[in-house]
């Protein structure tokens, strides 16, 4: 039980500053200074990377060269960056200098329409969970700079994704993604989780849904707001209990001495052991078993837990390579091959 408590503080705190949030961010009568904002984000949560395509449209345009102070998708994590790819105008790569300590991107501007910038986020995702995440994602510096925003966020449909609040908020489903739309420049928080480890009933995969409101309902009805709290609290709290008691079962099913006994984890030594000194990426492993990342995932925390292979992070990647006892296991299974 005290395992969960980390996890639990962690999303009570979260999922209660995106329900206050929406009543201090947003003001009237703000200074726009862009005629409309859109983003578009991808999150690819296994190797906790996110593509951000941000496009700035200005108000007017002016033959005279300025600075343009654009707001980027801050870091929530004392390990979470993003790093700049390109900035351009039509055609045009534009010169800029980034304000890590204000998050924001000056741009040298002159007789430009629109901007397009785009990055990359790393570590944004929190795993609190076996196969559960949370992603905080801070929108609100955007609140001041336009009256025409819209942010759509995408996840692979191998996970069923929350977001809190709903104000503004709609997703939608395709054959690949899960897309959600969110109209106002708010605070949000993403309760995601793959789909394979699914076990509650209560945690449904809609076809579709949508989940906006205007702001005039979301707020004249504050015991409303406390009710949808209190519940998504509680679901949130039975399925954390839930999915630990699952994969502690899960995991107890495979011993330490019958390890072998499983077919993809001897796939996973035989592909590993091919590459003995430099390793191998995990995604490169993934494609080349063909299973699910989350299952390979699974199965090399397993292994790497039994001292079996080593896993080593370098820059966005896991390189996982055989430790000595590894080593011993692959030429036994070599062994059982050439014998067979």
């Amino acid at each position: 039980m005290r395992s969960c408590v980390k996890p639990v503080i962690l999303i009570l705190s979260i999922i209660l500053l995106s329900f206050i949030s929406p009543i201090i961010t947003r003001g009237e009568g703000t200074n726009t200074v862009f005629q409309s904002v859109s983003i578009n984000i991808f999150f690819d949560i296994s190797d906790n990377i996110g593509y951000v395509e941000e496009n700035i449209t200005f108000k007017q345009t002016s033959n005279e060269t300025y600075i343009a102070v654009i707001p980027l998708v801050p870091p929530t994590k004392n390990n979470s960056k993003y790093a700049i790819l390109d900035v351009r105008s039509g055609n045009n790569h534009l010169l800029y200098s980034i304000d890590q300590k204000e998050n924001v991107l000056k741009v040298i501007v002159n007789n430009s329409a629109s901007i397009t910038i785009n990055y990359m986020l790393y570590n944004y995702v929190e795993e609190v969970g076996v196969g559960l995440y949370m992603l905080f994602l801070d929108l609100s510096s955007y609140t001041n700079i336009t009256n025409d925003f819209i942010a759509k966020v995408s996840f692979l449909n191998t996970y069923d994704v929350k977001v809190y609040p709903k104000i503004g908020a709609k997703t939608s489903y395709s054959e690949k993604y899960v897309i959600i739309y969110l109209s106002y420049p708010y605070t949000y928080t993403f309760v995601i989780a793959e789909k394979s480890l699914e076990e509650l009933g209560s945690y449904e995969s809609p076809v579709s849904e949508t989940g906006t409101t205007t702001i005039a309902g979301a707020f004249g009805d504050y015991y409303y707001y406390i009710g949808l709290l209190v519940i998504a609290i509680a679901v949130i709290l039975l399925f954390i209990l839930f999915r630990r008691r699952t994969m502690r079962i899960e995991v107890e099913t495979i011993p330490a001495t019958d390890l072998l006994s499983d077919e993809t984890i001897r796939d996973i030594l035989l592909i590993v052991g091919k590459y003995p000194e430099q390793g191998i990426k995990q995604s490169e492993l993934v494609r080349k078993t063909g299973k699910p990342k989350s299952t390979i995932s699974r199965r090399v925390n397993r292994l790497a837990k039994e001292g079996i292979v080593e896993i080593i992070r370098k820059g966005k990647y896991n390189i996982i390579k055989l430790t000595p006892k590894g080593k011993q296991l692959y030429e036994k299974l070599l062994e059982e091959k050439e014998n067979e």
